[in-house]
């Protein structure tokens, strides 16, 4: 069973190997200064027993743009023209872990929070850009859409709602489900 913790100085980064040098490299050099700057908050994925990164994410707050996103519900605030929403920056799992459904159950811990976050923030959307074609299939295989245009996708928090209702629908079935909640 995978835990989920903030990224902290004694977390192991150095060990962490996913396969590609961008993401290894920030991870490496950059992912605990942009966390303590809140620029991007990285969350660290672990077998609960083990000290090492099984994966990771970063979340960051953004604005986009309307034009962009046309079928986002939002609340406007000062303006109309832009909105907030929550960017998935990163999301990787360590090489030896890939294909073995621990990016979709880290995956499902950020839908799920972005589904009780956003409903009660109103934060509208949770977007992505995917960095080749597996990736964007994989995305694709959790709800996210294509943006009208470029290579972004985009999660409306409606869809994410609806996503977690169905996951707790099915454990209360008795069946598993990649939303089902993972031990913190």
């Amino acid at each position: 069973m995978l835990s989920f913790r903030e990224l902290r100085a004694d977390c192991a980064t150095h060990k962490f190997v996913s396969g590609d040098s961008e993401i290894d490299g920030w991870l490496r050099k950059k992912a605990l200064k942009d966390h303590s700057a809140r620029k991007h908050i990285v969350t660290c994925a672990r077998e609960d027993d083990k000290e090492d990164i099984l994966g990771f994410y970063a979340l960051s707050s953004v604005v986009e743009s309307a034009r962009a996103l046309p079928d986002v519900d939002f609340f406007p605030f000062e303006t109309d023209a832009f909105f907030p929403c929550l960017q998935l920056v990163y999301l990787a799992v360590h090489q030896d872990h890939q294909r073995k459904a621990y990016g979709s159950i880290i995956l499902a811990e950020i839908v799920r929070n972005f589904a009780n976050v956003g409903e009660y923030t109103g934060l509208p959307a949770l977007i992505v850009t995917p960095l080749n074609e597996d990736a964007k299939r994989f995305y694709l295989r959790f709800g996210f859409t294509e943006y009208p245009r470029g290579p972004r996708l985009v999660l409306p928090i409606q869809a994410a709602i609806a996503a977690v209702e169905a996951a707790n629908a099915e454990l209360e079935a008795g069946g598993e489900y990649p939303l089902k909640r993972q031990a913190r």
